[in-house]
């Protein structure tokens, strides 16, 4: 039976409005609001994208991807104007991106990232917002009050595989996007750009061959 994922995504929305939800909602909303007044480029990456595909159900903090430019006025702001606490900064030797920075308010966890790069495999995949503004995509909700920039799923199906090289619960998130992309075909230039090696990107082989491999991908 083919998955109704714009209905399970609708039904994610109004879950979204639960009391669990209410410290990350609104969390969410001051976030919106403060970048978009500053012209931050910015969109919402990993589980909280998914879950507003109605492809999980579920998710736990936000993946915040900004433009290089933009970063330390990103930081700025999650500081002097949302109040949040700075936990951790730096790399863990697979993710190394050009600047993290992990953030915390009221139980909510935040993750700030600007040039997202994940080294595994022998690889480097690298995901800059700054040079590739084609990979956001903006959704919006009758249901919600304002219209939440998320990462394209194609750099995000080559990012999970390559963290199965460490993280290897990861390969749940990439069966469920190949799952999504047997009823939704993605698209062929943007996954063609990831998955071709260039001077700053590489993805490992078995990734460029799995998607040969599957017909949805032609």
């Amino acid at each position: 039976m083919k998955k109704d994922y714009r209905s399970q995504a609708n039904d994610n929305v109004l879950a979204f409005y639960d009391a669990e939800y209410s410290p990350r909602r609104e969390l969410l909303y001051r976030i919106v609001m403060e970048f978009e007044k500053a012209e931050i480029n910015w969109a919402v990456g990993c589980s909280f994208s998914l879950f507003l595909r109605g492809i999980v159900d579920d998710f736990h903090d936000f993946d915040i991807l900004v433009a290089n430019e933009d970063v330390e006025e990103a930081k700025r702001i999650m500081k002097d104007v949302i109040g949040a606490n700075l936990v951790a900064v730096g790399g863990n030797g697979f993710c190394n991106s050009d600047d993290y920075s992990h953030w915390q308010i009221n139980n909510c966890d935040i993750d700030v990232i600007a040039g997202f790069r994940v080294d595994t495999f022998g690889n480097s995949l690298y995901v800059p917002i700054r040079t590739r503004p084609e990979i956001i995509e903006v959704l919006s909700f009758e249901y919600l009050p304002y219209k939440i920039p998320v990462i394209c799923l194609e750099p995000l199906y080559c990012l999970y595989s390559m963290m199965e090289g460490w993280q290897h619960k990861r390969r749940y998130k990439r069966l469920l996007l190949e799952e999504y992309f047997g009823s939704n075909k993605p698209s062929k230039q943007l996954l063609e750009y990831y998955l071709t090696s260039s001077d700053e990107s590489s993805v490992a082989p078995w990734i460029l061959r799995r998607v040969i491999d599957n017909d949805y991908f032609q």
